[in-house]
């Protein structure tokens, strides 16, 4: 079967773009012969034209892999140029508009790339939200959890800050330009999983869904129906290109995710249909920038969560607890740890008399889970008694080396 390049589809798909014009053209009422309808038709034919036929959108819809976009990950995981092995580079075409819009579609395609990741190389399962979705026709979101972690004694939930970022992710900047260690989740998830801990990865801003994607994804949906869900591997599935583009504007319609709509709905519902049933008795969050706004919300609306939850490790997180009652600040004051940006040594004090407050070791925001991912390991052995240490016996004067150096968002 011959293959085409993603720019022969583009221009193929083009091409019946203005085909689809001149059809239209013959048969719409405002595009008539007389001279003085001339205007009209120019109005229409642009008002037309771009509903249905926005070509910027169209360029990269093609594109389903990092080759396509003429980059690859190697074995160190970062991404380079299959031509010379060259970083990224964003002024490719030397148009604003559009390299954002190649930069934008090269973040789509990496975030299915960590999806497929997450699924086939860490063997995570995908359950969707709501949960009813797999038998109903509604619109879906979906989360990742290592196998049997509900089942597990100990478990970890991994949430995410705000923007493009995805499940599995902390920054696509970073993925992009740095490596797939800094920008992901993959290394908080491997060393969790070695040490014991059952894994949830939410996915909080995946509040809707597209209607290309609804239909694509919903073909995936229909195929978990008659297999365990568990046992879905397809996390990738590549995309269903139309030809046509008279679907353009169907497909660009946004569809909500019901109990789903925002962050902090979505931590709400992965907590009450996932989290509840789980056995564990010692359960941890890591929550980065905004995510952890949205824990601190989850706590504020359901303050029994707190008889489950052991503690939480903020990483540079956007969360106030101003709005919370005294025994919800107290618990955090107790029973977290925030690692914030800063040019001071990993892990140390920000302020000498409060222990809760301590540096990322780096003054880069979305670099702090990465650099610090082992002190905030530390914190979470500690807290759950591993290793003959008694629950909150970590010694906040400890100094841990980090992960990662500095540079570079939870974008």
């Amino acid at each position: 079967m011959l293959t085409t390049s993603p720019e022969l589809r583009t221009r193929t798909a083009t091409l019946a773009k203005v085909r689809a014009l001149e059809t239209l053209q013959s048969r719409h009422p405002l595009f008539g012969t007389r001279r003085d309808k001339g205007r009209t038709f120019m109005a229409g034919m642009k008002k037309i034209f771009r509903q249905l036929f926005d070509s910027t959108e169209d360029e990269f819809a093609n594109y389903q892999t990092t080759a396509d976009f003429g980059y690859e990950f190697n074995r160190e995981g970062q991404l380079r140029s299959t031509r010379d092995g060259s970083c990224f580079k964003y002024n490719f075409y030397g148009s604003g508009s559009r390299d954002q819009r190649r930069y934008e579609a090269l973040g789509e395609v990496i975030t299915e790339h960590v999806y497929e990741l997450l699924v086939k190389e860490y063997g995570l399962e995908k359950h969707y939200v709501p949960v009813e979705a797999i038998n109903d026709n509604e619109p879906f979101s979906f989360i990742f959890m290592s196998p049997g972690a509900l089942q597990q004694e100990k478990l970890l939930l991994l949430v995410h800050g705000s923007g493009v970022v995805r499940a599995g992710q902390w920054a696509r900047r970073l993925i992009i330009n740095d490596c797939l260690d800094s920008g992901t989740q993959i290394p908080y998830i491997k060393r969790a999983m070695k040490e014991g801990y059952g894994v949830v990865v939410l996915n909080p801003n995946d509040n809707r869904i597209d209607g290309g994607r609804l239909e694509r994804e919903r073909k995936r949906m229909e195929a978990d129906k008659k297999r365990p869900q568990s046992k879905s591997t397809d996390a990738n599935a590549s995309s269903d290109s139309v030809t046509g583009s008279i679907w353009q504007s169907w497909r660009r319609k946004y569809h909500s995710v019901k109990g789903n709509e925002s962050p902090e709905e979505h931590v709400k519902y992965v907590w009450k249909h996932f989290v509840d049933k789980s056995v564990a008795k010692k359960i941890f969050v890591v929550a980065f920038s905004y995510g952890g706004a949205a824990v601190v919300n989850l706590i504020n609306n359901r303050p029994d969560v707190l008889n489950k939850l052991s503690a939480v490790a903020f990483a540079d997180s956007v969360h106030r607890l101003y709005l919370s009652n005294q025994n919800v600040v107290r618990w955090f004051k107790t029973f977290s740890v925030h690692w914030v940006r800063s040019s001071k040594k990993l892990n140390t004090r920000i302020h000498a008399d409060d222990s809760s407050l301590r540096s990322a070791g780096t003054p880069f925001h979305e670099r702090a889970p990465w650099t610090a991912i082992d002190p905030i390991f530390e914190y979470l052995k500690a807290m759950a008694g591993d290793g003959g240490a008694r629950k909150g016996g970590f010694d906040p004067t400890a100094n841990v080396a980090g992960g990662g150096d500095d540079d570079g968002d939870d974008v």
